[in-house]
């Protein structure tokens, strides 16, 4: 491989506006650059929605990581329509002029690795058509699931046509999970994609119980429509009719009416809520609880189900997308969608056969499935294979 390495084209990503956007992805990227020199490039892409005016590029470089921001000024006329072409005409002559100066400077690489393919599949079909350089795609979205309020079958047909041809031109295309990538080998006309899961950080997340009288459930997420939290807490309030030997614990935002809500419930049962934190913070959360819990109405595979699993925390999940694909009679139990009764069934029985759950075993397993090392070997192997079979 030349000494430009791969480039990774990005849909999703931290940045100085939502530093938490995409954070799976840039975990992804720290993993591969233990194996190889790396480099993202992130185009914010917050400007159609909102009038932006900060103009400027960021580049910062940790080892074999070099990550590339730059966010795009934009004033909206006011008609949407006008907004929306003007802004993306904007946004993709940007893109392209910085593409050109990373290539310019380092050379242009041997790999393009697009994650998310709207908009950042639409420079690397341009880089292909160009230079000739072909590209991964790796897709992270549960949006392909019919029960996903933005369902990609609901889209319009220029946005679906547009995804499909950069999947259709991608010379392998990789997935978080299973049951996701079976998906979208029937939508996007493929029968090769590679499985590479979600990682963890191992230095954070790992299996170091605190002691408490009280067992405690622990949630993790965005509080939002995905998560079911209107589900997961009428659940737990059916279970405190039944027993009281427990608490729930939730980490992530709470907006202004959940937390009125969760005001009202902690009347009925013990819950406290951290809202969002540092994720170093969340390890340590995981750490101090008994068992993870996610009531999901549509996921891909969740990054938290891992980082449970990686803390030795059995783990209740439904079975919404691939979320209950590592999860089995060892390390936890899987309910349906929306199934209320049998998440309250699977709650009570965790609690009366904790003893049988071998939480060093459980942590023990995930590392060697979600560690850095692990998902960082199969992205440069795959890397490989494609480089070596156009050699």
């Amino acid at each position: 491989m030349n000494e430009a390495g791969i480039i990774w084209l990005v849909s999703w990503y931290p940045n100085e506006k939502n530093p938490v956007a995409g954070d799976f992805i840039q975990r992804h990227a720290m993993a591969v650059s233990k194996f190889r020199k790396l480099t993202v490039i992130y185009m914010d892409q917050s400007g159609w929605k909102e009038n932006s005016i900060l103009d400027k590029t960021d580049t910062i470089t940790i080892g074999n990581l070099t990550e590339i921001r730059c966010y795009l000024p934009f004033r909206k006329t006011g008609i949407s329509m006008a907004d929306l072409i003007l802004y993306n005409l904007k946004y993709h002559f940007w893109y392209k002029r910085l593409l050109k100066k990373v290539f310019r400077e380092n050379g242009k690489p041997d790999l393009i690795h697009v994650h998310v393919p709207m908009k950042a599949g639409k420079l690397a079909l341009w880089a292909k058509r160009k230079w000739g350089i072909p590209f991964i795609l790796s897709e992270q979205a549960s949006t392909y699931l019919e029960t996903a309020p933005d369902s990609f079958d609901k889209r319009n047909s220029y946005y679906r046509n547009s995804v499909k041809t950069i999947f259709k031109e991608a010379i392998a295309v990789t997935n978080v999970s299973k049951t996701v990538a079976r998906l979208l080998e029937k939508k996007m006309g493929r029968d090769d994609l590679r499985v590479v899961h979600n990682t963890v950080d191992a230095r954070l997340f790992f299996h170091n119980p605190a002691l408490h009288q009280t067992f405690r459930f622990i949630h993790v997420s965005t509080m939002n429509e995905q998560k079911n939290i209107e589900g997961l807490l009428n659940t737990f309030t059916l279970l405190s009719t039944i027993r009281r030997d427990w608490e729930l614990r939730l980490v992530g935002p709470v907006s202004a009416q959940l937390e009125q809500n969760l005001e009202t419930l902690k009347k009925e049962f013990n819950l406290t809520w951290a809202g969002e934190i540092p994720y170093g913070q969340v390890a340590l959360e995981m750490q101090q609880a008994s068992a993870f819990v996610l009531f999901s109405n549509h996921e891909n595979f969740p990054c938290v189900i891992a980082e449970a699993l990686a803390c030795g925390l059995p783990v209740i999940t439904s079975d919404a997308g691939g979320a209950g694909e590592c999860i089995n009679i060892n390390n936890g139990k899987i309910v349906p969608v929306r199934n209320e009764e049998k998440l309250l069934q699977a709650l009570n029985e965790l609690m009366n056969n904790y003893h049988a759950y071998n939480r060093y075993q459980i942590a023990e397993e995930a590392a060697c499935k979600f560690s850095y090392p692990v998902i960082g070997q199969q992205f440069s192997q795959l890397y490989d294979e494609i480089l070596q079979r156009g050699a």
